[in-house]
């Protein structure tokens, strides 16, 4: 350790130098403990090339949330032969520290699309373009999300059964949600309602003094204006405020992958494939999925064939992508593009997704201190070696209302409220502006104000839109992404509805306990919102301008009866008009969960395994169902 003599003022006789040393290493230990390379499978990709590749039984497309489920499910049994492959590698370490969760964004580590300019939504973005983050890592978007987890309500599955879907209702989905749970919160264990020994834990973030008296200031706030809190929202009422559950352990994220993953990566039968972008897939002329064309480590084109199916998880924008490049799409679409049509599907249609519009308080009379250098540095440590600080939670993010803006008495909602809270000079709120794509005029003045205050953001995000948008190919061309139309507020009904929310959000400032503490909605000037202030009309205009994606895009293969002209797959998540291919992602969903859309993701992927299993039980052929 001569460095650190040489590097100090003052000399060192020795034990010094040997406790800084302990010191630094201790901490480049607990820093490297924080994820571990070795607990994921190995990457089969550089054996794949030099040995090629067999055939498999189950080639599953997109190692993401519901991707890993199935490659654990399907491989345990050892007479199954799966190949998963995935666009992207193992998670970064960023991907495990809770507060770090949208650090990932704009990086190799997120496909990082992008929606189409509109008119009615994203204005104050960058090109009104929004921000569309999916994960490129195992896990996906599971490994770069907000952990929460909320399955939705009753009404929300029960609703896919009475559109023709049965065994998709709420009494149907309940065990494969519990299936994949860990619940560990014991005082509200239900073993009726939550799951126990799943291999994805369910619990509380871990949080601090500052983030749980801005979460009791806001609670206290929507008490007054007639709302409840609740212990834990039931299945058969989704209304108020709650703490939410996530998928965290010893202050760590746990993504699907996580969870999944690591226990197959001895499995002889399980080969994953990393860095492999699929390009198409092809089939044989009685239309039956055989081989899946992909690129490794973006420069070898290599073909993995299957003798029984092909699973495609890459989510609710890949999965579209691939279908269409594949030749099973739109058939008017898929001739523009020059793509032979292997099967005409409305692949695409149906994008529906949680619209939210941002409104954000100066709060100015907090005792909470301006983010220091030396509060940064202790909670780097205390994360470090002891798993807390506020880098083990996510803030007040997992403060999470509900409500029906248009009936007091209904029992499920319509608009869902997320909470963020920025300190004063904190450097997370440019970051966050960033990432979300604002526009220079919206990031000057909220920093500005930001210096000066502290800044509280209650997102009012859209439950059940009506509007359905389109993804579409731009190209031929594999390497080029799709084309996103979310058509927010195409619908009229849709805007109403999130102005109502933000209308909710902005009579919190007449609370006495907010005035209390000083917080006040701050306006933001848009050159193009020339209205009387707080009117209507300049809230239509905002919320055209700051509305954005809150990332939950589900629905573009949609689950129906084959006889419906909307469906892509069956209830069996089988494509209509081809063998052996299946999807088994959100693209699947018929409708939006009134929630987070992650666990139902999740559901899925569990409900679909045992589908899968028992199509290709002992003596039957897979078709026999």
């Amino acid at each position: 350790m001569e460095c650190l003599s040489q590097n100090c003022t003052q000399g060192s006789v020795g034990p010094a130098n040997q406790i800084a040393g302990l010191l630094i290493q201790t901490l480049l230990t607990a820093f490297c403990s924080i994820s571990d390379e070795n607990q994921w499978p190995a990457n089969y990709g550089p054996a794949a090339i030099e040995k090629g590749l067999d055939p498999y039984d189950f080639i599953i497309i997109g190692g993401g949330t519901a991707g890993s489920v199935l490659a654990n499910r399907l491989s345990e049994d050892p007479s199954h032969k799966v190949l998963l492959l995935e666009a992207g590698g193992n998670p970064p370490v960023e991907s495990e520290v809770p507060q770090w969760f949208s650090a990932m964004q704009l990086t190799n580590y997120d496909w990082q699309y992008q929606t189409e300019p509109a008119k009615k939504s994203c204005l104050a973005m960058r090109g009104s373009k929004c921000n569309w983050p999916r994960g490129r890592q195992l896990g996906g978007t599971s490994s770069l999300n907000g952990m929460l987890h909320i399955r939705g309500n009753r009404k929300d599955f029960d609703e896919w059964e009475e559109m023709g879907n049965p065994g998709w209702g709420w009494n149907s989905v309940l065990e494969y949600f519990k299936k994949s749970e860990d619940f560990r919160v014991e005082k509200t264990f239900s073993e009726h309602r939550n799951g126990k020994g799943g291999p994805l834990p369910v619990d509380y973030f871990n949080h601090t003094m500052d983030t749980s008296v801005i979460s009791d200031i806001i609670v206290k706030a929507v008490k007054e204006l007639g709302f409840k809190y609740v212990t834990e929202f039931a299945e058969g009422s989704y209304l108020g405020y709650s703490k939410i559950h996530a998928n965290i352990q010893n202050g760590k994220r746990f993504s699907t992958g996580k969870a999944y993953l690591p226990p197959t990566k001895d499995r002889p039968n399980l080969h994953v494939i990393k860095y492999a972008h699929v390009e198409t897939i092809k089939f044989t002329e009685d239309k039956r999925a055989q081989e899946v064309v992909f690129k490794y480590n973006r420069s070898d084109i290599m073909t993995a064939s299957t003798t029984k199916e092909i699973i495609l998880s890459a989510g609710a924008i890949s999965t579209p992508h691939i279908l269409m490049l594949s030749g099973v799409g739109p058939e008017s679409h898929l001739k523009k593009q020059g793509i032979p049509l292997v099967e005409n599907l409305p692949v695409g249609n149906n994008l529906q997704d949680h619209v939210l519009a941002p409104v954000f308080f100066t709060f100015g009379k907090t005792t909470d201190s301006p983010v220091s250098k030396e509060e940064l540095i202790d909670s780097i440590y205390l994360y470090l070696t002891n798993r807390t600080s506020s880098l083990s939670g996510v803030g007040i993010m997992d403060l999470v209302g509900f409500m029906n803006t248009t009936d007091s008495n209904a029992l499920y909602p319509n608009i869902q409220f997320h909470h963020f809270f920025y300190k004063k000079g904190s450097p997370h709120l440019h970051f966050y502006l960033t990432s979300a794509g604002y526009n220079d005029i919206v990031k000057y003045q909220l920093i500005k104000a930001n210096e000066k205050t502290h800044i509280l953001v209650i997102y009012a995000v859209l439950l059940k839109p009506k509007s359905r948008g389109t993804i579409r190919l731009q190209s031929k061309n594999t390497n080029i992404k799709p084309k996103i139309k979310t058509k927010f507020f195409d619908k009229p009904e849709d805007e109403d509805t999130l102005l109502r929310g933000v209308g909710h959000v902005v009579n919190l400032e007449e609370t006495k306990v907010f005035q209390q503490n000083g917080a006040n909605v701050l306006q933001l000037q848009f050159p193009t919102c020339n209205t009387a202030e707080w009117s209507g009309e300049y809230w239509k205009c905002y919320i055209r301008h700051m509305s954005t994606s809150i990332y939950h895009a589900v629905g573009t293969a949609k689950m129906a009866p084959v006889t419906d002209p909307t469906s892509v797959v069956d209830l069996e998540l089988k494509v209509k008009g081809i063998s052996g291919l299946r999807i088994v992602d959100a693209s699947v969903m018929p409708t939006i969960p009134s929630a987070n859309t992650n666990a139902a993701v999740t559901m899925i992927a569990e409900k679909a395994a045992d589908l899968i299993k028992k199509a290709w039980s002992k003596g039957r052929s897979g078709d026999e169902l």
